[in-house]
């Protein structure tokens, strides 16, 4: 049954760079916004270099005040995107993959401000990065419940990945090596911004 239900969501999805650019008889849409964030390298980077700071056992103090501040970073990034310049996006996700990579945040846990800073970093480059055909209510609500209910599954799976015992020595590199992906990602995207001149 579970095979099934995956199937039938591949092939609902399978027209989706199609439909991100246009919806149902070029009217904007939900799927619009969602697709354009998750086919866009620097937004599922801003993402994991997000899950990669907060993961960790005991965080719910700080996923409620993330997701908010991702979701409204998100929105404003998605708004904001006339007149950027394209490094923008890659500077800061270079930045919350670094954050992520010092394992200050696997050892130690994140404060409450640095969380609302870093969450308010990754929401506006994801939002950035993914470059809206409009600015409708319609794909921004897309791309904001995109990052929302990403951040929210990812960081809540993280704590049950903590609570077995195998893994806990594990898992703060892997949150470090995550880091240091994002954040060469970052780099190399902004370096090819640059050089472009976008």
């Amino acid at each position: 049954m579970f095979s099934q239900v995956c199937l039938a969501v591949l092939l609902a999805t399978a027209a989706g760079p199609a439909a991100a650019h246009g919806g149902l008889a070029d009217a904007p849409s939900i799927a619009n916004g969602a697709l354009h964030l998750l086919l866009s390298p620097l937004s599922i980077a801003a993402l994991l270099g997000l899950v990669a700071v907060l993961a960790g056992p005991k965080r719910q103090l700080f996923l409620a005040s993330a997701t908010v501040v991702l979701v409204c970073a998100a929105a404003l990034g998605v708004v904001a995107t006339k007149g950027v310049p394209g490094w923008l996006a890659a500077g800061l996700v270079t930045l919350v993959g670094l954050l992520a990579a010092s394992g200050y945040t696997a050892t130690s846990g994140p404060k409450p401000w640095l969380v609302w800073l870093v969450s308010a970093g990754a929401g506006l480059a994801a939002g950035l990065a993914s470059d809206l055909d409009s600015l409708a209510w319609q794909p921004v609500a897309g791309a904001c419940a995109v990052l929302g209910v990403t951040v929210v599954a990812l960081v809540a799976g993280s704590e049950d990945l903590y609570g077995v015992t195998r893994l806990q020595k594990i898992l703060p590199i892997a949150q470090r090596v995550l880091g240091a992906w994002v954040a060469a990602l970052g780099l190399l995207l902004g370096a090819l911004a640059l050089r472009v001149g976008i």
